[in-house]
């Protein structure tokens, strides 16, 4: 009994450290369509923003050409299905993470079994960005793929960044 209640708890944990963590991944890739932060965490909603904003900040910041602007566009744009369909699915098993964790008495096999889903696309996501990273950067630069690593660092979508 003792080992369940471990992993009830530990999964929980996971899971809502998981669940934290998808906003950071997500940067970017702006609200739901009702203009709500699609990860029920309006309150860091700040972390979210508008893919078009985004992109001009990128611009602004790494000198970007009308040619790289419109490059760095047509790739967000080529993943943007593919960038939806991971944060809709991350949101939905969050918000089932929930409500199995809010009952009290979580079953453990139905908590494991979320948390590994959400582990799976939050990796799915992280390579995702990483490959829509390499394609950016192939438009760029040397020096603006210095400044954009510089930058990443400190995030685009960040106003003092």
């Amino acid at each position: 009994m003792k080992h369940t209640t471990t992993t009830v708890i530990i999964s929980a944990v996971l899971a809502g450290s998981l669940a934290a963590a998808v906003p950071a991944f997500a940067r970017g890739m702006g609200p739901g369509p009702d203009g709500d932060c699609p990860h029920g965490m309006s309150g860091m909603s700040g972390m979210h923003g508008d893919p078009e904003a985004r992109i001009e900040r990128m611009v602004q910041k790494l000198n970007l050409d009308t040619k790289q602007r419109d490059a760095v566009r047509a790739i967000a744009d080529k993943h943007r299905t593919e960038t939806r369909a991971l944060r809709d699915r991350m949101a939905d098993n969050h918000k089932q993470l929930r409500a199995v964790t809010a009952q009290g008495d979580a079953d453990a096999a139905k908590v494991r079994d979320l948390a590994d889903a959400q582990g799976k696309d939050m990796a799915d996501m992280i390579v995702l960005r990483a490959r829509m990273q390499a394609e950016i950067a192939k438009v760029l630069t040397p020096a603006q793929r210095e400044q954009m690593q510089k930058q990443r660092r400190g995030g685009f979508g960040r106003q003092d960044g």
